[in-house]
Parts: structure tokens; sequence; C-alpha cells
């Protein structure tokens, strides 16, 4: 279990960092401070989610350990996942709230909530090809 533990610290802190920058996000004043915990928020989510369905599936660097320590990689899987989601549904609020602070005529919130989740993608994806390619 202390291997186990060990192996998803770096998710759990990296949820946390996630959930506490999406909780600050709600009591920011200004735009910009608002967008940018959000952009610091969903990159820690991004990166939960990518480090922990690259190394589950593939079973590389530490996960491979937990997995043979306790077993299940499923588990493992599944228990992140519900976190990442759990996440995600807690910057909801904040994602609308900078979408609909920096929406224009031009630019309508839709717009800014669709460029949010793209970084989102963008960044899952880099950390998962700099994760595959490092090996």
């Amino acid at each position: 279990m202390a291997v186990a533990a060990v192996a998803l610290a770096g998710i759990a802190v990296n949820l946390l960092c996630a959930a506490g920058a999406g909780g600050f996000s709600r009591r920011c004043r200004g735009d910009w401070p608002l967008v940018a915990t959000l952009l610091f928020a969903l990159a820690h989510a991004a990166e939960a989610f990518s480090y922990l369905v690259l190394n589950t599936v593939w079973l590389r660097a530490d996960l491979r350990l937990a997995v043979g320590a306790v077993g299940g990689r499923w588990a493992f899987l599944g228990a992140g996942l519900a976190g990442t989601l759990g996440v995600s549904w807690w910057l909801r609020r904040p994602v609308r709230a900078a979408a609909e602070r920096l929406a224009s005529p031009r630019l309508p919130a839709r717009f800014y909530r669709f460029a949010f989740a793209l970084y989102a993608i963008a960044v899952a994806l880099a950390a998962a090809v700099e994760r595959i390619r490092v090996g």
C-alpha cells in the first residue's frame, strides 16, 4: 500500500492544485487573475488525467510498481478518473465565469469555453507526447 500511495501522490497533488486553484478563481475580482488561476487549474487537471491514463494503460513509471504491489490496474484508473472528473466538475463554474467575463460582441462566451477545453486537451496531449518520448 505504501508503494501505491507514493505512486498516486503525484496525481493527488495535481488534482489538489487544480481544485485549490478552482476554488481560488471563484474569489478573483479581476478578469486576468481569474483566467490565470483557471489556466493553472486546467493544466493540473489535464496533467493528472494524462499521467493516469497513459501510465495505467501502458503500465509506465511508478504506476507499474504500484499495480505490481497492489494489483488491479483498472482500480487505479477508475479512482484517478473519478478524481479527475470530480475536479473537472468543480471547474465548470469558474470556466463559465471566465468565459462570460471575457466575452465580447466579436467573441462570445462559447468561444472562450471552447478555447479553455482546447487548452486542457493540448496540455494533456503535450504531457502524453513527452511522457511517451522520454519513456
